[in-house]
C-alpha cells in the first residue's frame, strides 16, 4: 500500500556503486514507500547487500539518494538514526552483553528520552519477540537463530514509537531461523508495514517473500531485472532469467500465493 501525499520513505535516480575498480551496482532508480513492505531478491551476487550499504551509507555511491525528500547527506546521523534501523546479515558482538543490553542498544538514538520511556519500548518488543525469557542471557551464548531474533529486536527498538514515519532494512532477517520463527519475523515486519514503515527486506527464501511483501525488487548482475507487485513479477521466464535456472510457478490452494519450484536439472 503506498500512503497519499507522502514523500518516499526512499528514493534512488542513478544509483550506481564501485568498488576496488568493479562496478558492483548500475544506474538504479526506484522509491520505496511508507506503509509499503518490499521484498529484495536475487541470486547470489546480484548486488542486494551492495544496494544496502549504499542506502545507508557505509558504502559510497553515485546517484541521487533521498531519505524522506530530503537528500541523504543533509541528514544528521543521530536524526537519520532516530527513522532508519538496520538489522545485518551477521552479528558482529563478542562482548558479553545481555540480550536486553542488546535490544536497549535500539534506543541509543533517542537517548534523550526519558529512561523509562525508553526502557518499555525494549520491554514491549522483548515480549513480542517472545525473548523476555532470554532478556538475562549473555548474547553470546545463544544458537545463530536466536541471536537473529535479538537483532530483529533490536531494530524494532530502534524505531518504536516511530513507525509510522521511519524505515526498517532487514538483511536476511529469516537465516537460522525455523518455520515458526520466520512466520513470525516476517508477520512482525509486516505488522509493522501496516502502521506506516516502510519495511525493505532480502530474502532468499521466494516463497517467503511472495506471501508477505506488497512489492518485489529483483535484482541480477548489480542492475534490477524486475520491480512491480507480486503477480506481476512471479512470472516463470522473469524469474528463470534472473535466477539462470528453469522454474515453474504454481499457486497453492488455500490463498492462491505463487509458488517457485526449480526444475530438476539433467
Amino acid at each position: 500500500m503506498i500512503t497519499a501525499g507522502r514523500s518516499p520513505a526512499f528514493e534512488a535516480r542513478g544509483l550506481g556503486v564501485q568498488r576496488a575498480g568493479r562496478t558492483l551496482l548500475s544506474d538504479l532508480s526506484f522509491a520505496l514507500h511508507p506503509a509499503q513492505f518490499t521484498a529484495l531478491i536475487g541470486p547470489n551476487g546480484a548486488g542486494k547487500s551492495s544496494l544496502i550499504r549504499a542506502m545507508t551509507g557505509e558504502w559510497p555511491a553515485q546517484g541521487d539518494l533521498r531519505l524522506f525528500g530530503q537528500a541523504r547527506t543533509h541528514w544528521p546521523r543521530r536524526t537519520l538514526a532516530q527513522r532508519v534501523a538496520v538489522m545485518p546479515q551477521q552479528s558482529t558482538l563478542s562482548f558479553d552483553f545481555t540480550v536486553r543490553e542488546v535490544v536497549a542498544m535500539g534506543r541509543l538514538p533517542h537517548r534523550h528520552l526519558r529512561a523509562a520511556h525508553n526502557a518499555a519500548h525494549v520491554e514491549a518488543v522483548l515480549d513480542e519477540l517472545k525473548l523476555t525469557a532470554l532478556a538475562a542471557r549473555p548474547f553470546t551464548t545463544l544458537s545463530g537463530g536466536e541471536r537473529q531474533r535479538v537483532q530483529f529486536a533490536r531494530a524494532l527498538a530502534q524505531i518504536a514509537g516511530r513507525e509510522e514515519a521511519a524505515l526498517l532494512i532487514l538483511d536476511e532477517p529469516t537465516a537460522a531461523l525455523d518455520l515458526a520463527q520466520q512466520a513470525a519475523v516476517l508477520g512482525l515486519a509486516r505488522r509493522r508495514s501496516a502502521l506506516g514503515t516502510c519495511v525493505l527486506a532480502v530474502v532468499h527464501d521466494l516463497n517467503l517473500a511472495a506471501r508477505y511483501a506488497d512489492r518485489v525488487l529483483m535484482m541480477q548482475g548489480g542492475r534490477l531485472h524486475a520491480d512491480g507487485g507480486v503477480a506481476s513479477t512471479y512470472q516463470a521466464a522473469t524469474l528463470s532469467a534472473a535466477f539462470g535456472i528453469k522454474v515453474d510457478v504454481e499457486h497453492t490452494v488455500c490463498d492462491g500465493a505463487p509458488m517457485v519450484i526449480a526444475r530438476r536439472m539433467p
